[in-house]
């Protein structure tokens, strides 16, 4: 799977390509001071692992933003049977935080 990046000026992306038709299943992981709001919100079993295994997920992949915000979540999405593709771990260097 190609991997580019590109960056300006305390801003990078990534955009990750496949060729295959195989469905992907992301995480994406910020570090909780980078991320406004979420870090408030309480993750329920209901709002995770529902739509995770509706037929439209399983076929079409999905994308997770915000949670795993510990190990007691991390615990819980294995014992849900459910398994990344992907895992996108976004570092923020506390002097561009304060910005």
């Amino acid at each position: 799977m190609p991997v580019k990046t590109s960056n300006a000026l305390h801003s990078y992306s990534l955009i990750v390509k496949t060729e295959s038709k195989e469905v992907l299943y992301v995480m994406i992981y910020v570090a909780p001071t980078f991320s406004k709001g979420t870090q408030c919100h309480l993750i329920t079993n209901e709002m995770v692992k529902e739509p995770l295994w509706k037929l439209e997920s399983r076929q079409n992949g999905w994308l997770l933003d915000g949670y795993l915000r510990s190990l007691s979540q991390a615990i819980a999405l294995r014992k849900f049977g459910i398994e990344l593709d992907i895992f996108i771990f976004l570092e923020v260097f506390k002097d561009i935080l304060v910005e």
